[in-house]
């Protein structure tokens, strides 16, 4: 069985949004879909959540949010050894040969 609707997709430009959205978005680029759209109802357009993220892909925006795995070391970091660890340190200065001794050595 067929559908007895047609359905024809609408341009979002004819909303004139595109100058509108991109202005909000530089301002706040924080704001997703949700935002975007309530920000968009303030001022007086009928747009909802699915057709702001519509918009949204249509003019390449994209909000700025944290990303996952931030606090993760990055692989190529070195990890130096602590090379005073098992040194006895018995007059002033000797950390200073030590680690200087060390760093020649190695």
């Amino acid at each position: 069985l067929k559908a007895p609707y047609i359905f024809l997709q609408v341009s979002l430009s004819l909303y004139n949004l595109p100058p509108l959205g991109k202005a909000l978005h530089t301002d706040n680029p924080t704001w997703g879909a949700r935002q975007m759209s309530s920000q968009l109802k303030q001022r007086g357009y009928k747009v909802g959540r699915r057709k702001a993220r519509k918009f949204m892909d249509e003019m390449d925006i994209n909000p700025i949010y944290p990303k996952p795995n931030l606090s993760k070391r990055l692989k190529q970091a070195q990890v130096v050894p602590y090379l005073l660890r098992n040194a006895v340190i018995e007059r002033a200065n000797k950390t200073w040969m030590e680690k200087a001794v060390g760093l020649i050595t190695s």
